[in-house]
């Protein structure tokens, strides 16, 4: 299998689990919105770069990696930090006071960061060069 459609595979999994921790952490145990969401976050992290490791660019002899798991989370943020300036970038020039116009922004802006992830991320996996 390619590796594009296992890293959307790792994305989707990673987002369910950060929503569902989230969510988790706000229900079960009380804690604030923010706190829960960046428990959440931190278990997305954490379960895509398991998945990123084992699954979506594995290689012979891959082992876990405190360098890459460091990288896939700069790279995590960086692409956050890019769909937070895009929708405001966005939101400068359109106005969305509507439902349909909101999504179709933050799809947009979803799109972006998940592009800018996938360059990011492909290289923290990509194949050592030979000697």
């Amino acid at each position: 299998m390619n590796r594009a459609p296992r890293y959307l595979g790792v994305v989707i999994i990673g987002f369910g689990v950060d929503l569902a921790i989230g969510m988790m952490l706000r229900e079960l145990s009380g804690l604030p919105l923010p706190l829960a969401a960046a428990g959440g976050f931190v278990a997305g992290l954490l379960v895509n770069y398991l998945l990123f490791e084992a699954w979506a660019f594995r290689r012979e002899r891959t082992r876990l990696s405190l360098r890459r798991m460091a990288a896939t989370a700069a790279s995590a943020v960086t692409a956050l930090g890019v769909r937070v300036a895009a929708v405001a970038m966005l939101n400068t020039f359109i106005d969305a006071a509507d439902a349909a116009t909101a999504a179709a922004m933050l799809f947009a802006a979803a799109a972006l960061s998940l592009f800018v992830n996938w360059a990011l991320v492909s290289q923290v996996f990509r194949a050592p060069k030979a000697p």
